[in-house]
């Protein structure tokens, strides 16, 4: 059960993640500006993808076990890695809050570009 959350939770992102670059990758292409809209969303997404995979993880490491802290694990690597990215440039707690703050019509702490 914990892996097939787990895997539906990664789907999910890469779905997330897919449906935002195609309205990048169309933007790009009719050579159009990318709106705040756009921008607030696409951040939005970012982070919440990466909260995603984090659950992932996270709900994987505690059914490893001791044998889940060994440096050479697969899954600590992943748990390693993805800890990295959710604290810096993908973190959920300020992309969701800019993303908040935007859709209330306030300036975001974080700007989006």
């Amino acid at each position: 059960m914990r892996l097939a959350e787990s895997s539906a939770e990664v789907d999910a992102a890469l779905a997330l993640m897919r449906a935002d670059m195609g309205e990048v990758v169309s933007t790009g292409r009719a050579e159009r500006e990318m709106t705040q809209d756009q921008l607030a969303r696409w951040e939005r997404s970012l982070g919440y993808a990466t909260k995603l995979c984090v659950q992932a993880v996270d709900r994987l490491l505690t059914v490893v076990g001791a044998h889940g802290i060994d440096a050479n694990n697969p899954i600590h690597r992943a748990g390693r890695d993805i800890h990295a990215i959710s604290t810096h440039a993908c973190n959920w707690d300020a992309r969701g809050l800019a993303y908040a703050r935007w859709a209330f019509g306030l300036e975001p702490e974080n700007p989006f570009v």
